[in-house]
């Protein structure tokens, strides 16, 4: 048997998993803002900043469940392959406009402190 028929035995990472991999740092990538949110430098200071901190934390928690859903219908194979890809480029869209957003938060809270 030579080297090539040995490998091909082995199982090949689909693409489902690297996906599942790419929701998954999306996911810690979020828990990272949530934190950098909790922190005393975040606190807000005027009604203004308040209610801007509450959507940012709703917008987070909307998109960890999304990225679970999504995550588990991949999992289950209820998605074609040809529709995972697109469905995974909008959630790392949205990630990056909400990170986009609490560093503006994160700006306008240390100017109010």
């Amino acid at each position: 048997m030579n080297p090539n028929e040995q490998i091909s035995r082995y199982p090949k990472r689909s693409d489902g998993g690297a996906l599942i991999l790419r929701l998954q740092r999306i996911n810690k990538d979020l828990k990272r803002l949530i934190l950098n949110l909790n922190s005393y430098v975040c606190e807000p200071t005027t009604l203004q900043l308040y209610e801007r901190i509450q959507g940012l934390r709703s917008n987070i928690r909307d998109l960890q469940e999304e990225n679970r859903l999504l995550r588990e219908q991949i999992e289950a194979r209820q998605l074609e392959p040809e529709q995972q890809q697109p469905r995974i480029n909008l959630q790392m869209e949205a990630y990056k406009n909400l990170e986009l957003a609490v560093l503006e938060y994160i700006g306008m809270a240390k100017m109010h402190s």
